[in-house]
């Protein structure tokens, strides 16, 4: 009986949402959304398809982890960035390596005493 109900209801909606809308673009996407939703539904026991199951987003998408992304990203530019000011002002290829606190672990550089002292390490 619930099927019966969900068709009908998305069936006297759609009048409704028309005569609540003022601009007609925007009528015609409600239109084919609301007709491809009772098409769905009434294919739905026909196709053994779940209704619930189409619209279910939870299971399907996956979200990245952007933060972590971007953190590794904000790491990497730092430690770029500070091998390079280091090698200009002393003049040799410096190598970095920073922890994810962005404090720096090792210093890798012919001047690395010199590094050491000039960033009080």
């Amino acid at each position: 009986m619930g099927f019966i109900r969900t068709v009908i209801v998305l069936i006297l909606i759609k009048p409704l949402i028309n005569i609540i809308l003022p601009d007609e673009n925007i009528k015609k996407y409600i239109n084919f959304v609301v007709g491809l939703m009772v098409i769905i539904l009434l294919t739905a026991p026909i196709s053994k398809i779940e209704f619930k199951n189409i619209f279910n987003f939870e299971n399907n998408v996956t979200v990245p982890d952007y933060k972590a992304i971007s953190d590794k990203n904000i790491k990497e530019i730092y430690r770029q960035q500070l091998e390079k000011d280091l090698s200009g002002k002393f003049n040799v290829k410096v190598e970095v390596e920073v922890d994810d606190n962005l404090k720096i672990i090792d210093i890798q550089s012919e001047k690395q005493q010199e590094i050491e002292e000039y960033l009080g390490i």
